[in-house]
């Protein structure tokens, strides 16, 4: 680009509101990210050439509240002085960069533990390259379960600085953008990340009083146990399904129903039951306090004098 007094000044320079917003957006249309994967931001018109008034500066874009408020922030900054800090959280440790919004490393990869010495460190790092007359540190931390918890407590970072979460489909989806589909790496997750970080996504992460906090707790507890209960519930199901082909046919709810818990307990080989018969599998359910209509008994019956044998149904009776 032209240095002169009367030419347009480079990107990393210029503090133009027009200038860097058509830069800006144009960096994010050449590497695809916005209007690919993100269903909030749509291209409306074609970006104009640099030096051109008017749809930049009136936003020719659709995006999210969010967004807008982060392109608010950042509007008439010079790119150097926007800096975005990707981290990729582990189990034990986390991988971390910076870099300013023209591209420019300052600070390479660098590798973490996840503890009290190991974040300080780090931070400490990232303070010593990053400019003092910074705008703006977008921190963004790829949720991980609840690896990543640590990191975003408050306090890790230093005050002023805004910490994001940011989505891991989302991650993998930019990962498939840059072209390292099938490829994942804490290097190409940390350029994904930062692409990310320039195009203004992520959920800032706020921190709840303590009510909230036991909510969340109760809430992640509860969805955990069922999950177990419903793969207990698949994994006697396949079994029985190998014991007893057909069983869910005759019962709506096998393991829901006291003549389904009987019939899986004690009747898993169909065999049996078919040779106990109707009325004799109502005798024996009635002695163990449980009532079984003639019709749900003739239909079991039925069921097992017509069940195909497995070649796995003897070992399943016995797992």
């Amino acid at each position: 680009m032209s240095q002169g007094g009367d030419g347009p000044m480079n990107a990393g320079d210029q503090t133009g509101g027009a200038w860097l917003d058509t830069m800006y957006r144009y960096y994010l249309f050449r590497r695809g990210f916005p209007v690919l994967i993100f269903p909030g931001v749509r291209r409306r018109s074609s970006l104009l050439a640099p030096g051109s008034s008017g749809p930049i500066s009136r936003r020719r874009w659709v995006v999210r509240s969010k967004i807008l408020e982060w392109t608010a922030r950042s509007e008439d900054v010079s790119l150097r002085r926007l800096v975005a800090v990707p981290v990729d959280v582990g189990k034990s440790s986390a991988k971390l960069k910076a870099c300013d919004f023209s591209g420019r490393t300052l600070l390479p990869p660098r590798e973490f533990g996840l503890t009290r010495h190991g974040v300080a460190d780090v931070v400490a790092q990232l303070q010593a390259v990053v400019p003092a007359d910074v705008r703006l540190v977008r921190v963004g931390v790829e949720a991980a379960g609840h690896y990543h918890q640590p990191v975003i407590a408050p306090g890790v970072w230093p005050s002023g600085w805004e910490v994001v979460e940011l989505n891991p489909a989302h991650v993998t989806a930019q990962r498939r953008v840059n072209g390292s589909r099938g490829v994942k790496t804490d290097d190409i997750d940390l350029d994904a990340i930062i692409d990310m970080l320039l195009a203004g996504h992520g959920a800032p992460v706020v921190c709840g009083d303590a009510a909230l906090i036991e909510l969340q707790a109760w809430v992640a507890h509860r969805r955990r146990r069922i999950e177990v209960r419903t793969a207990t519930k698949n994994q006697l199901l396949g079994q029985l399904d190998r014991c007893f082909p057909g069983l869910s046919t005759a019962l709506a709810d096998v393991l829901g129903s006291k003549v389904g818990r009987l019939v899986a307990t004690d009747f898993a080989d169909p065999a049996r039951l078919a040779r106990l018969g109707e009325q004799r599998f109502r005798g024996y359910a009635a002695r163990r306090d449980v009532r079984v209509s003639r019709a749900v008994a003739a239909r079991l019956v039925a069921t097992a004098r017509d069940a195909l044998p497995t070649p796995s149904a003897v070992v399943a009776r016995h797992v």
